[in-house]
């Protein structure tokens, strides 16, 4: 499924136009964003909790040279699915 595809079907359900429905999806998207930036986690009931983790530093290999390469430590966004999105999934 696309963005496009998800956004006609709420339009659909939810008996607005495309466009708004656009609007509301992006508005949303941003939120999550801005709030993930700044905060440790953002937890959606139904959904899930995406949550922001850290990856240490550590010692990599430049695939082409064998050179050592120090990569930095930096953080990385985790999504757990809750356990109502598991069980709707598990039961089709």
């Amino acid at each position: 499924m696309t963005r496009k595809d998800l956004i006609k079907q709420y339009a659909k359900k939810a008996a607005i136009t495309y466009d708004k429905a656009d609007a509301q999806f992006k508005a949303v998207i941003e939120v999550i964003v801005d709030n993930i930036t700044t905060k440790p986690k953002v937890d959606i009931r139904g959904l899930g909790v995406f949550k922001q983790k850290t990856s240490n530093a550590r010692v990599g290999r430049n695939p082409k040279t064998g050179a050592e390469v120090q990569i930095p430590e930096k953080q990385k966004i985790a999504f757990k699915v809750s356990n109502t999105l598991r069980k709707a999934i598990n039961t089709k």
